[in-house]
């Protein structure tokens, strides 16, 4: 879960290998929470079947979100950046994924 102002993103990944939507809610005047909004990656749901975890991890600031996927499709995994528009719908701005998966130290 990620929490900024009035918005939250809400992630049910359990055991850190399902993939879905995150889901955003937003609270409105008199306080009460309503879903608002669903992140998904651009690439569609051919994509989501090959990204496991997305949103294990997530961040949120104003109105962008970041959302972690550590395991998607045999690779280290990548952060999605989201940006909500005018409209409340969530617009992914850029997938950032390793460029070497070899780590050494």
């Amino acid at each position: 879960m990620a929490l900024s102002g009035d918005l939250a993103l809400v992630s049910d990944v359990p055991g850190g290998t399902a993939t879905g939507p995150v889901s955003v809610f937003e609270r409105d005047a008199a306080g009460m929470w309503r879903a608002a909004a669903t992140i998904v990656p651009a690439e569609g749901a051919g994509f989501m079947l090959r990204v496991q975890a997305f949103g294990a991890a997530l961040a949120l600031q104003g109105n962008r979100a970041l959302v972690g996927a550590p395991r998607r499709g045999g690779s280290d995994g990548a952060a999605f950046v989201f940006e909500r528009q005018p409209s409340g719908t969530w617009l992914e701005r850029v997938m950032l994924e390793p460029t070497d998966s070899g780590f050494a130290m």
